[in-house]
C-alpha cells in the first residue's frame, strides 16, 4: 500500500516537473519571440548594427527585401554591403582625393539592387529549368585558380579586396556568374524568351552615332551624357566613371578606353553586353600595369540582351524594402535612396 502511495506521489511529482519544464520552454519561446521583436524593430526602425544584432538576424533570419514572394537575407545584404564597402574604400584610397567616395546609402542601393536581380536570376533559372551543381563551380574555381595562385593566395586577395571566405567567394561570386551563364543561353536560343526584346539594338546604336556627330560638331561631351545617357550611376555627373585600371571594366570598353589619349573620344560606338557607349577619356597616369585612365561614357541601353531581359523582370516584379534608407521606385524599376 505504502508502495503505491509512493508511486502515485512520483507521478505527481513527475507531472509537476513536466509541467514546470514545458512552462519554461514556453516561456523561453516566447521571450525569443519578444526578443526577436524587439531586435527587429530596432533593426529596421533605428538601423542597430552591432554583434549582439547580427546574431538575432542570423538565428531568426531576417529578410531584407521580398521579390515576388521571395525573401532576401538580411545577412547575405551585410555581408555584400560590407565587401562592396571595403572595395570601395580601397579604390578610394587608390585614386585619392581625386574622385568623391560614395556615400553608404548609395553603396546600400547599388548592393540591394544587385541582389534583387541575382534573385531575379534565380526565379528565371527555376522558371526555365536551369541549375548550378557544385562540380561545376569547383571546376570555375579551378581556373580561377591557374589564374591567380593557390587557395591560400586567392583568400588572402579576396579577403583583402572584399572580406570574404573561399565559401562565399564561390557561392555569391562564381555560383552567380555560372547561373547567369546558363541563362544567357536560354535567352539567346529561346526565341519565345527574346521576342520582346527585339528591334532596340539598331535604335540604340542609331543613337549613339547621332550623338558621336554632335560631338565631333564641337558638342560638349558631358551636357549630352547628362541629357541621354541610360546609366543611372553617372548620368547625373555628366558620365565620370572616374579613374580606372585594366581589369575593373568589360573587355570591349576597356580595350577602347586603354587606345586612347587624355581628351580623346574614341572613333566609334562600342558594343557590351549593356549596349552602346560613347567612351572620353579626359586623363591618362601611369605606364603598363600600373597605367589608368580617367574617363567619362554615354550608355545607349540595349534591351535585346540578358541584361535587359533581367532589367525588365525586375520592373514587372513585386517588390518591398525594408532598409530605412531605401526604398523602391516603381517608375524606374530599381532602388534608390530615400
Amino acid at each position: 500500500m505504502e508502495e503505491e502511495q509512493k508511486k502515485e506521489s512520483d507521478k505527481k511529482t513527475l507531472s509537476k516537473g513536466s509541467k514546470i519544464a514545458i512552462a519554461v520552454v514556453v516561456v523561453l519561446i516566447i521571450v525569443t519571440l519578444i526578443l526577436g521583436g524587439v531586435f527587429a524593430l530596432g533593426i529596421y526602425t533605428f538601423s542597430w548594427d552591432n554583434k549582439i544584432t547580427s546574431s538575432v538576424i542570423e538565428q531568426i533570419n531576417l529578410p531584407i527585401a521580398k521579390v515576388n514572394g521571395s525573401y532576401v537575407p538580411m545577412t547575405q545584404y551585410k555581408s555584400n554591403f560590407s565587401a562592396l564597402k571595403k572595395y570601395s574604400d580601397s579604390q578610394t584610397q587608390l585614386q585619392g582625393e581625386e574622385v568623391e567616395a560614395p556615400k553608404d546609402s548609395e553603396i546600400k542601393a547599388s548592393v540591394l539592387n544587385r541582389m534583387l536581380e541575382d534573385e531575379i536570376v534565380k526565379q528565371l533559372s527555376a522558371k526555365h529549368d536551369v541549375l548550378v551543381s557544385d562540380e561545376e563551380i569547383e571546376e570555375e574555381f579551378n581556373k580561377v585558380k591557374e589564374l591567380a595562385g593557390e587557395d591560400a593566395e586567392i583568400e588572402t586577395q579576396i579577403n583583402e579586396l572584399y572580406g570574404w571566405t573561399l565559401d562565399e567567394f564561390k557561392n555569391q561570386a562564381l555560383r552567380t556568374s555560372l547561373q547567369e551563364g546558363k541563362l544567357q543561353k536560354v535567352f539567346f536560343e529561346n526565341e519565345e524568351v527574346a521576342v520582346d526584346f527585339k528591334g532596340s539594338e539598331k535604335e540604340a546604336e542609331d543613337k549613339a552615332n547621332k550623338a558621336l556627330e554632335e560631338i565631333n560638331n564641337g558638342r560638349d561631351f558631358a551636357e549630352i551624357a547628362s541629357e541621354q545617357s541610360d546609366d543611372p550611376g553617372s548620368k547625373e555627373k555628366g558620365g565620370e566613371l572616374g579613374f580606372f585600371t585594366k581589369g575593373q571594366m568589360v573587355k570591349e570598353f576597356e580595350d577602347a578606353a586603354f587606345t586612347l589619349e587624355a581628351g580623346q573620344v574614341f572613333e566609334g560606338a562600342v558594343k557590351t553586353a549593356y549596349g552602346y557607349h560613347l567612351i572620353k577619356v579626359e586623363e591618362v597616369e601611369g605606364e603598363g600595369d600600373e597605367k589608368k585612365v580617367k574617363a567619362r561614357h554615354i550608355l545607349y541601353a540595349v534591351e535585346n540582351n540578358f541584361v535587359g531581359w533581367v532589367l525588365d523582370e525586375k520592373k514587372k516584379a513585386k517588390v518591398s524594402i525594408l532598409e530605412k534608407e531605401l526604398k523602391w521606385d516603381t517608375e524606374k524599376g530599381e532602388v534608390v535612396v530615400k
